[in-house]
């Protein structure tokens, strides 16, 4: 991602194009962990990447009425080579404390 023209990294390691801060990221046209930039540009292998779309979106309005008003938010559309769709994501974290206390999430 640091090779490609327009996109830029601020200070605190944010995705910044044109200025301003990239907040969500898509696979092919589906949201990929919202909010949290960072971590799904270390996690996924570049090999995967067939394009990159830097798309501005208006909301849910827009999308519904075709007016876009106001500022747009800067969304990367990552589109995954076709030999490369196959496959899953996961993330499991577990925890047990005194007095037969757990915590458990699946991903």
């Amino acid at each position: 991602m640091k090779r490609l023209p327009g996109i830029d990294w601020d200070t605190g390691g944010n995705v910044m194009i044109e200025g301003k801060k990239v907040n969500r990221i898509m696979i092919n046209g589906q949201d990929f962990i919202a909010g949290d930039v960072k971590t799904a540009l270390r996690n996924l292998p570049a090999d995967i990447i067939d394009k990159v779309q830097v798309i501005d979106d208006y909301g849910d309005k827009a999308r519904l009425t075709g007016v876009k008003s106001g500022d747009a938010e800067k969304v990367l559309n990552l589109v995954l080579k076709k030999e490369k769709h196959n496959g899953g994501i996961a993330n499991l974290e577990a925890g047990a404390g005194d007095q037969g206390k757990f915590v458990g999430t699946l991903f």
